[in-house]
């Protein structure tokens, strides 16, 4: 072993959450990129996009993050709202949630319910002053 080989794994014991932390943020954002660039939002087998992840000999093994198996990553995708997840017979299947469209669906509900707020304010108004004028 070499002496920066060493010297890596002894500032690795000192901090290992911190060595964690980064790597497991370099392997989310890398699984994410290829998911988006070559599956967009469609549906997909987790094991299909992680085999073309690891298909780049740069990439940051899964080992090295706080996810020890591809099921605890998925899982986490799906808990933190970034990915659909769903298990069948054939395995995991995830589909990149599009924040974006999420985002459009949120505020064209809370359009819609300002109007009709708006609207129910308006017939307050009108039922209150039809009882002043009786």
């Amino acid at each position: 072993m070499s002496e920066a080989h060493q010297r890596q794994l002894l500032l690795f014991a000192e901090t290992p959450h911190v060595y964690l932390k980064e790597y497991s943020k370099e392997f989310q954002k890398g699984f994410l990129l290829v998911l988006k660039n070559t599956f967009g939002t469609k549906r997909v087998r987790a094991n299909e996009v992680y085999q073309e992840y690891i298909r780049d000999k740069l990439h940051v093994h899964m080992n090295s993050t706080t996810w020890h198996t591809l099921t605890n990553f998925i899982n986490y995708l799906g808990s933190e709202g970034i990915c659909r997840v769903d298990l069948t017979e054939k395995g995991w299947f995830i589909a990149l949630i599009d924040q974006e469209e999420e985002m459009r669906k949120a505020e064209a509900a809370q359009k819609v319910k300002a109007n009709y707020d708006d609207e129910q304010h308006h017939q307050q108004l009108l039922a209150e002053r039809a009882e002043r004028s009786d």
